[in-house]
């Protein structure tokens, strides 16, 4: 039986309902590829873009489609982020993968790429309107308040409600159309504040832009990125450089780039080594039948 949830990215990638009316970009659909053959290779069954819900000894994967390509994961935090610092710690440098790399970088929706605020150098990229629990607004409101200069991005599918619940919150001076690219932004950016559901942190510290997580650490464990995430440090941007490039080199990480050759391999490695990892967390007790030492009469 295939999991109740959202399953597919070729399928269910343009839902109204996920992100409004919004277009993705067609860059996205590389990512296409890589899912068919993880769904080809994994062990147990897969959900598309799902929060790791699960205990350690979790059941099912899941993924999410970033710069064009994957990241593959388990349903189970705890085993995400032991995965993602192995990887990362164990990965060699490629110096032929960073231009690449860079290359892949941009938005997953077509958006307007003129920027109304080109003055932006500082900037709170908002996750969407549906999260704003995730965001440590003692944390937030704290910044804000001390630097005016700063400007929000929210993300493409922020809803005109929610942008009234920040408006009333920083004022609608602050705010950038949701529309508009947040990559252009980014590059434009010399600070930016993001929390772990984006992609927009790990673009970051690939262009060595100071990066700090405003994410809840209430809800940080389960967000989508988090593995890499909680690896970074605060506007510490050559330790975050080297901990995304690690992340895409790692041939066992879950991430796996768009133009590699290698795809198949990677996504064995990945699933070989999350079922070592599940295999470490498998209960004491029996799952099927009577196991009871006891010699029945």
């Amino acid at each position: 039986m295939k999991p109740v949830a959202v399953i597919s990215l070729e399928n269910n990638g343009t839902d109204e309902k996920r992100i409004g009316p919004n277009t993705r970009s067609p860059k996205t659909e590389t990512a296409i590829g890589i899912e068919q053959l993880f769904r080809k290779i994994a062990p147990l069954p897969i959900s598309f873009d799902i929060s790791p819900i699960q205990h350690e000894y979790f059941q099912e994967f899941t993924y999410y489609d970033i710069f064009g390509g994957l990241y593959c994961a388990s349903m189970n935090e705890e085993v995400n982020a032991r995965i993602l610092q192995f990887s990362v710690e164990n990965s060699k440098y490629l110096h032929e993968m960073v231009k690449p790399l860079h290359q892949m970088i941009d938005d997953k929706y077509i958006l307007n790429s003129e920027m109304s605020m080109p003055q932006a150098k500082k900037i709170a990229f908002y996750p969407g309107s549906n999260l704003l629990h995730i965001v440590d607004h003692n944390k937030l409101d704290k910044i804000l308040f001390e630097d005016e200069e700063i400007l929000i991005k929210p993300h493409p599918v922020f809803t005109d409600e929610g942008l009234r619940i920040i408006a009333r919150r920083y004022g609608y001076g602050r705010i950038i159309d949701p529309a508009e690219s947040g990559i252009s932004y980014l590059k434009n950016a010399t600070q930016i504040y993001t929390t772990a559901n984006s992609e927009i942190g790990i673009a970051a510290a690939l262009m060595k832009k100071p990066m700090i997580d405003v994410s809840t650490m209430q809800y940080l464990p389960k967000l989508t990125y988090a593995p890499i995430y909680r690896l970074f440090r605060d506007n510490q941007v050559e330790h975050n450089y080297e901990v995304a490039l690690r992340s895409f080199m790692a041939t066992n990480s879950g991430l796996v780039a768009p133009f590699l050759e290698d795809k198949e391999e990677r996504l064995h490695n990945f699933c070989n080594l999350a079922m070592d990892v599940r295999q470490v967390f498998k209960p004491s007790w029996a799952w099927l039948g009577d196991r009871t030492p006891i010699n029945k009469k």
